[in-house]
């Protein structure tokens, strides 16, 4: 909850600091995972034992454990009034593994969530901040990893997709009126969770759940026409 707090004053903060709306813009953003399935399956390992220490060649190990991947975003917009734009937005907000060990076997899950989106942002005048809103798209694609392949290979695939609501905020940092410049980006996403059994459960029946709330803080490189 706090996590997600900070994100929405992340986005709140781009409210009140002080670009004219560009006429065209593209942004590649990348950063901190935020909540999101993460937050949800650690939890899950905690509740099935899946919690005990290990000792490894690099020292001990305190399970569960989140191995994060790479997340970015993607969004274009366009000017459609003084300070308004239309963007599209996609990208991959999560991404990451979190392992469990209960003393006897690991459990490692792995997922990735693709979101496409698009949305409606206000500018202010004279301000180098934007907020938008808009519905998105979530596919997550989530499986066992047993780092028995060489390929890393998944097994016990899923797939599930879910409909939400997304919150971003961008604020230039500096003038804000170059062609190419630095942002600082977060993005809030909203949307029901996604549940899956799970057969290396103690009874083989439990499902764990996949929150898709949460979201991302970080910087976006973007380039904008004034």
């Amino acid at each position: 909850m706090k996590k997600i707090l900070l994100l929405a004053f992340a986005i709140s903060f781009s409210l009140v600091t002080e670009a004219q709306t560009a006429k065209w813009f593209v942004t590649f953003s990348t950063g901190f995972q935020i909540a999101g399935p993460s937050s949800s399956l650690k939890k899950y390992m905690n509740d099935n034992g899946f919690n005990v220490s290990s000792q490894t060649f690099l020292g001990p190990a305190d399970y569960p454990t989140t191995t994060p991947g790479l997340a970015f975003l993607a969004m274009l917009g366009g000017q459609v009034g003084k300070n308004r734009s239309l963007y599209i937005l996609l990208g991959m907000p999560w991404n990451g593994e979190v392992s469990g060990f209960d003393g006897h076997q690991s459990n490692n899950v792995k997922y990735h969530v693709y979101q496409f989106g698009g949305g409606y942002q206000f500018s202010s005048s004279n301000s180098r901040s934007s907020v938008g809103a808009g519905p998105s798209l979530f596919i997550l694609q989530s499986g066992k990893n047993n780092h028995t392949y060489g390929n890393n290979e998944l097994t016990e695939k899923h797939t599930a997709v879910k409909p939400g609501l997304t919150i971003t905020g961008r604020t230039a940092l500096g003038k804000g009126r170059k062609l190419l410049g630095l942002e600082l980006f977060a993005e809030l996403n909203v949307a029901p969770k996604a549940s899956f059994v799970d057969p290396q459960s103690y009874d083989g029946k439990t499902s764990y759940n996949m929150n898709m709330t949460g979201g991302m803080l970080g910087l976006a490189l973007a380039v904008s026409k004034r």
